[in-house]
Formats: structure tokens, C-alpha cells, sequence
């Protein structure tokens, strides 16, 4: 460019350093009239950084040749979990698509179930949170067979696409679902409505979920975003290579924290604001028909129980997205790069986040069955008192045979006494 006229090499000129990035011309600080292009921050290497430096740089895909590749791979994979970061969500996932799976064919079978708008917004969560929980099935499977730090790849970039889209698809479509849930809570426990007027506005409670769903999917597909995770268990919304972000261009997924947030978070917060406010109001509301009733005394429970649903629904929603925006607080190339202690935090939180994060399904099939047991304990008892009585009147009725059978033999025993005198 230089030649070409291009460039004048001139003092705040940028110039085009590929995978480097976009570097501008400035004043050499160490000597005069002289101007440098800085390529990235200068790093002293001694014995307490050297090793974490070629892992940070295998990372990001400089581990040099075969040789050396296979060396980090064998060091690392080790330290940092990779087999079980792999395993486990396979077995959580099947737990929590079985439990979703039976819990949508439960309220299906029933014609009552499903004619009613909790019933089919339970169905929409439920199927939902399949489409996330085979995706953590699949694991490492779907991810590229070169990609580093990841036990049991078996893929290419086209099946961790895929991975990546319908995961996204079933957790933000999962998430608008459970602030349609607590809606629902609130409309009837808050505002009174009946099933009919509800029905009116069901359209909404569906189209808005799939809608965030399948836009913010098809959205991450076309800007190329859904990449193997830094140190996870799935294709998602990441940078490729790892950490490219701090001084490199990224291959894929430019950006990617940015998108994490506006295709995902930013949901979960507004869902989390949301939950606490409907929560509070329907509590609110309880408490004040929990005083009239004490006053005429009359019995309250049926509300009292619909607001503990509720706030269990709200629990189990919340408990698995606990562990995740943690660590993905904690795992960046900032901190990454400067504070060696992130690792262990990292390590640690990524195990709990690959037991408990694909048991949202599971959660749920708990929650529904809740009242569903208590009924089942009221039929059980019921059923002891009916055994129970039955078992007394036959009591009484072998007694008074036993009783009626003395007497006869009694009787027959003077009988023959006087016969024989």
C-alpha cells in the first residue's frame, strides 16, 4: 500500500492486520522520529507465566506444531475436566427431556387438561425445555473433531451450528414461557379473571415466546455465532478461537458477549424482574383475602395454595440460571488472562452448571406433580379410614357371631344336662 500510494504511513493511519485486527500507525515512545505499528501489549514470561502462556495461546489455536498440540491437549484436558464436563450433561439432559416428555403427555391425554390455558402453556414450556435438554444430551458430539480442550467431539462446524440454534431456540423460548406462566398466576389470582376471558389473549401467551425463540436463533445463524464454548459442554453463542476477543479478530462469532446478552440475558432479566413484581402483587393480594377471610371466617386456602405453586414455578426457573451468568462473569479474556485463581472458579462452576442448568425440565415435572401428591395423600388416607372401618364393623360382626355361638353352646350343653338326669 506503501507503493500503491494507499498508505502515506502517516501518524494515526490504520492498517488491516488480518486476524491481528485493525492496528493504527503511531510514534515510536523508544525512539526518535520514528513511528511503530503496536501489534498487542509487550509480556514479560518467567517461570511463574510461561506454562499458562502456551495454554492461553493453544487456546486461541497457536500450540505450534503436532507434537506440541498433542502435548497441551494430554496436560490439559485433565486439569480442566474435560471428559466429565462432557458425560455429565448427557445424563442430566436425559433426565430433564424424559421428565418434559412425560409431563406434555400427561396434560395431552387429558381433554380436560389440554382444553385449558394453563395446560397448553405448561405444554409450550415443556417441549421447550426438550429442545434445550437433547441438545445437552449431544454434548460435545455436535462440536468440530479439531476443536480444543473438548473430549468426545465427533462433528463439524455445520452440526455445532445446529447445536447452537436449537439450544438458543429452547432456552429463550423456555424463558418467555415462564414469564407467560406467572402471567397467567397473576391474571388469575390478581385481577380475578375467568378461564373464558383468559382464553381471549391466549394467542399472545404462544406467538410472543416462539417468536424471541426462532428470531434470536435464526439471527445467531446468519451472523454466525453459535461455536464451540471456551471451556463448556455445547455450541452456543461463543468466540472462535477462545478469548480472540482480547487481541485477536475472531474467525467466528465477533462480538459474541454482546449477542449472549441481547439473545438471551437480557430476556432473563426482564423474565427475573418481572417474576419478583408479579410474585410480590400476588402475595400482596393473598395476605388481603387471607384477613377477610379471618374475619368472616372463611377458608382461604385455595389461593394461598395457587400463590405457592406459583412462587415454586418461580423457584425452579430460577435456581438452574443461578450458576450460569456467573460464570460467564468470570470466563473472559480480561479475567482470564490476568487473574491466574479465575481458573479454579471457572472449573468448579462449570461442573455445577452442567449438573444442575439441563434439570430446568426435571424442576418443572416437580413442581406440577406437587399438588397432584397431596391429592394422591388425601386418597390414600381416605382410603385407610374406609379399610379401617370395614376392618372394625368386621370386628364387631365376628365378635357378636363369636358371642351368639357361646351362648348357643351354652344352651345346647344345659340341654343335654337335663336330659341326662
Amino acid at each position: 500500500k506503501l507503493v500503491t500510494g494507499q498508505l502515506e504511513g502517516k501518524i494515526g493511519e490504520t492498517v488491516n492486520a488480518g486476524r491481528l485486527g485493525t492496528r493504527q500507525i503511531e510514534a515510536d515512545p523508544h525512539r526518535e522520529n520514528a513511528l511503530w505499528i503496536k501489534l498487542g501489549d509487550f509480556i514479560k514470561y518467567d517461570e511463574s507465566n510461561v506454562e499458562r502462556a502456551s495454554f492461553l495461546e493453544c487456546l486461541m489455536g497457536y500450540c505450534g506444531n503436532e507434537e506440541d498440540t498433542e502435548f497441551f491437549h494430554s496436560k490439559f484436558r485433565g486439569k480442566y475436566k474435560s471428559k466429565a464436563l462432557a458425560i455429565i450433561p448427557k445424563v442430566t439432559g436425559t433426565i430433564s427431556f424424559l421428565c418434559s416428555l412425560l409431563l406434555a403427555s400427561y396434560i395431552l391425554s387429558s381433554r380436560k387438561r389440554r382444553s385449558s390455558v394453563f395446560g397448553r402453556i405448561m405444554v409450550g414450556l415443556s417441549i421447550s425445555d426438550m429442545c434445550s435438554s437433547a441438545m445437552w444430551f449431544l454434548s460435545t458430539w455436535p462440536m468440530p473433531t479439531n476443536s480444543w480442550l473438548h473430549w468426545g467431539t465427533a462433528g463439524t462446524t455445520r452440526t455445532c451450528s445446529a447445536q447452537g440454534f436449537f439450544l438458543q431456540l429452547g432456552l429463550c423460548t423456555a424463558t418467555c414461557y415462564q414469564a407467560t406462566l406467572l402471567l397467567y398466576y397473576f391474571l388469575t389470582i390478581v385481577k380475578q379473571s375467568r378461564e373464558s376471558q383468559i382464553k381471549k389473549w391466549e394467542i399472545f401467551f404462544h406467538v410472543v415466546p416462539c417468536s424471541a425463540g426462532l428470531g434470536t436463533s435464526i439471527a445467531g445463524l446468519v451472523l454466525k455465532l453459535y461455536n464451540p464454548s471456551s471451556r463448556g459442554s455445547v455450541c452456543w453463542i461463543s468466540e472462535y478461537p477462545a478469548y480472540c476477543s482480547k487481541s485477536l479478530s475472531c474467525d467466528r462469532g465477533q462480538n459474541a458477549i454482546m449477542y449472549q446478552w441481547w439473545f438471551l440475558y437480557v430476556f432473563v432479566c426482564l423474565t427475573f424482574i418481572w417474576l419478583i413484581v408479579a410474585l410480590s402483587t400476588i402475595f400482596h393480594k393473598v395476605r388481603g383475602v387471607e384477613k377477610k377471610a379471618r374475619r368472616f371466617s372463611h377458608e382461604s386456602g385455595s389461593s394461598k395454595d395457587v400463590a405457592m405453586q406459583a412462587l415454586l414455578f418461580t423457584i425452579s426457573y430460577a435456581i438452574p440460571w443461578i450458576w450460569a451468568p456467573i460464570k460467564a462473569g468470570i470466563d473472559t479474556a480480561d479475567i482470564i488472562f490476568t487473574n491466574p485463581n479465575a481458573d479454579d472458579a471457572v472449573i468448579a462452576l462449570s461442573i455445577v452448571n452442567v449438573i444442575i442448568f439441563p434439570l430446568q425440565g426435571f424442576f418443572n415435572f416437580l413442581v406440577y406433580l406437587r399438588p397432584r401428591y397431596g391429592q394422591v395423600n388425601t386418597w390414600v388416607a381416605n382410603i385407610r379410614v374406609v379399610v379401617a372401618v370395614r376392618n372394625c364393623f368386621k370386628m364387631k360382626k365376628s365378635s357378636s357371631e363369636k358371642q351368639a355361638g357361646d351362648v348357643t353352646s351354652s344352651f345346647e350343653g344345659n340341654q343335654t344336662d337335663v336330659e341326662m338326669k
